[in-house]
């Protein structure tokens, strides 16, 4: 295994990392730019992008299982709210709404669903919910006492 630095000078939160599913690209949370964003890095050349570039909060970045898309979480329209952006930064657009707040989502395989924990906003007793990547009514899959967070699906 060859280790290299691919990026440097930066502050970055740890367990927000995400691998494109073929290897070349890794999407990460950073404050670089003073602010809570995400970014790319391009594994061959180094290149970094800032992708979401908002005044507000963007973190926890999943890549979609065809690379096009990734899911994250973001306060840019009050709340803790799921979003999807094309892999350019592009075309970006809310999934959930309302009063909870949105944490550590996952995408289905086949790309067709989101599921992710959310609570009442920013207090525990989080639930699982699934909701399609096209948005709409999301659908609770948990309703124990207990705190549900970090889901995620099995493989294809």
């Amino acid at each position: 295994m060859n280790a290299r630095i691919l990026t440097t000078g930066m502050r970055v939160l740890a367990g927000e990392f995400d691998w494109s599913s073929s290897g070349t690209h890794i999407a990460f949370t950073s404050q670089r730019d003073g602010n809570i964003e995400i970014y790319m890095v391009n594994i061959a050349n180094g290149a970094l992008i800032n992708l979401s570039r908002h005044p507000r909060e963007d973190f926890y970045p999943k890549w979609s299982p065809n690379q096009d898309e990734i899911a994250f979480i973001s306060t840019r329209n009050g709340g803790q709210h799921l979003f999807i952006m094309t892999m350019d930064g592009g075309n970006i657009r809310q999934i959930t709404h309302g009063n909870m707040s949105i944490s550590h989502v996952n995408w289905s395989p086949d790309g067709q669903w989101l599921v992710y924990s959310a609570a009442p906003t920013y207090r525990y007793n989080r639930h699982l919910f699934i909701i399609s990547a096209d948005g709409g009514e999301p659908r609770q899959l948990t309703f124990s006492s207990d705190d549900d967070f970090l889901p995620i699906w099995k493989p294809k």
